[in-house]
């Protein structure tokens, strides 16, 4: 199996990962966020959100609750890899209500459960 080579933009201790999602998910993403990003203590791995309309509130949420993803002793670049290398639409949106739009929940749990509809 081939490898998928994915260029992380990093700034100091953070990787910005919105573009890659927006790539990844062109339709689905939340147009009032500003920045995705991930970061790490040596305790926790982190998601960081900025959206438009608050450019200088940043609201962290920590990963630790995904198991089996997101150690700390890892390099930022790997757990940054992992968020979207692990994680498919469906985890993303049940574990994160906001980094999709409402009409892409929908669309998503619609393909995920489809004897529902």
């Amino acid at each position: 199996m081939e490898e998928e080579y994915i260029e992380l933009n990093r700034e100091n201790d953070r990787i910005e990962i919105l573009t890659y999602l927006k790539d990844q998910y062109p339709f689905y993403i939340n147009p009032d966020l500003s920045s995705l990003k991930i970061f790490q203590t040596q305790d926790c791995v982190f998601l960081e959100k900025i959206y438009k309309a608050e450019p200088s509130e940043v609201v962290s949420e920590p990963l630790n609750f995904i198991t089996g993803y997101f150690d700390p002793a890892n390099s930022l670049e790997q757990n940054a890899a992992d968020f979207f290398g692990e994680l498919d639409e469906y985890t993303i949106m049940m574990c994160f209500e906001d980094i999709f739009t409402e009409e892409a929940a929908e669309e998503i749990i619609k393909k995920e459960h489809p004897e529902e509809n």
